[in-house]
């Protein structure tokens, strides 16, 4: 028989099975605000809507407007631009650099892009968000992690977790990309509908 725990919802009390994710219960007492959830405290601390739910909980949805709904809004909207990427030219390389005000700056091949090419890559984007893909973060080995991102050319990404000293990485495939993530991302693509691509001058 399934054990059931207590959890209070955005201040609803409620009873669930236990291992059931917060996106599954979040219809019984939804977020109070005027976006969309995208991340809960748990008991104080910050996790992602797929999350299951092992021992009794206070539960609080967050959204865009907090700090940490923000990062994850962010992070996510990372994810699936690496995705999109990875469709219009598996071949380019990129260099990450610093957050630009409420983006990032990029430098795709160089510097060598077009308009047409920023318009394929931001299209191949909205094409992921309105297919709603499902996130859900797992676990590998460190070994085969930096294998991946090897293979993938992602020198960034190698030097990284070389340097964690972690036995394992938690990753997220959106499609036919895999990427390291360093915290909770949207348990869905649907949610990340607010960007924009530019070119930098």
């Amino acid at each position: 028989m399934n054990e059931k725990l207590n959890v209070t919802l955005n201040g609803r009390k409620l009873t669930t099975p236990r291992c059931t994710s917060i996106a599954e219960i979040l219809p019984k007492s939804p977020h109070k605000g005027k976006y969309p959830a995208i991340a809960a405290m748990v008991n104080n601390r910050l996790a992602g809507l797929y999350h299951d739910i092992r021992t009794d909980s206070e539960i609080t949805t967050l959204d865009l407007t907090s700090r940490e709904g923000t990062e994850i809004y962010r992070r996510t909207a990372n994810l699936i631009f690496f995705a999109a990427l990875k469709e219009v030219d598996q071949r380019a390389k990129v260099e990450v650099g610093q957050s630009i005000g409420n983006g990032y700056f990029m430098e795709i091949n160089d510097g060598h892009l077009t308009e047409k090419i920023i318009k394929s890559i931001e299209d191949q984007m909205w094409k992921i968000v309105k297919r709603d893909v499902l996130l859900r973060p797992v676990w590998i080995p460190i070994e085969d992690a930096i294998s991946h991102f090897k293979k993938a050319g992602r020198a960034d990404r190698v030097l990284l977790l070389k340097q964690m000293r972690k036995s394992e990485a938690q990753v997220v495939d959106v499609g036919k990309y895999r990427g390291y993530v360093y915290g909770p991302v949207a348990y869905r693509t649907g949610i990340i509908n607010k960007f924009k691509l530019h070119r930098y001058q």
